[in-house]
């Protein structure tokens, strides 16, 4: 995977909604949280402020295997 120059530095960037609801993960945001084609996000709201994480797989052996078929 390709290193992301300031990994520690804050990031922003905006993505567009599209039909079905749709979007686009920008690709220094999925470089920095290190997203793979077939990762799960999480959507959460607190008040004001939106998260975004990957959820992490308990088997990702499993999940990859599923991915593939």
């Amino acid at each position: 995977m390709e290193k992301m120059r300031n990994a520690g530095a804050p990031l922003k960037k905006q993505a567009r909604v599209f039909s079905r609801g749709r979007i686009t993960v920008p690709r220094e945001v999925r470089l920095r949280m290190g997203l793979r084609p077939g990762d799960t996000l999480e959507f959460e709201t607190d008040g004001d402020h939106f998260f975004m994480r990957r959820v992490k797989s308990r088997n990702s052996r499993r999940d990859s295997s599923l991915r593939s078929e």
